[in-house]
């Protein structure tokens, strides 16, 4: 079986007020993407906790920090799929 997440990486702050005046309905738009994918992980309401080389590009230690949860959450959603719908 073939899962496709899709996740909002962290942005800063700054650009964050740009994307928010462009795609004000960003949220609406990804209903449809999202309810057929196998999950969506917004990571914008963390912007302020990494750092950025130039307001879009996570730092190292950040990108190791965000590849982290990712993966965390992916391993979580894999494994309540496992317990839902247990492979025969």
């Amino acid at each position: 079986m073939v899962r496709i997440y899709l996740v909002r990486l962290p942005v800063s702050p700054k650009l964050m007020d740009i994307e928010n005046q462009l795609a004000p309905k960003f949220q609406r738009l990804m209903r449809l993407p999202t309810e057929k994918s196998s999950g969506f992980l917004d990571l914008t309401s963390k912007n302020n906790a990494f750092t950025y080389t130039d307001g879009v590009h996570l730092s190292a230690k950040s990108s190791k920090l965000v590849s982290e949860e990712i993966a965390l959450w992916i391993n979580g959603r894999e494994r309540d799929e496992e317990v839902n719908h247990p492979k025969k």
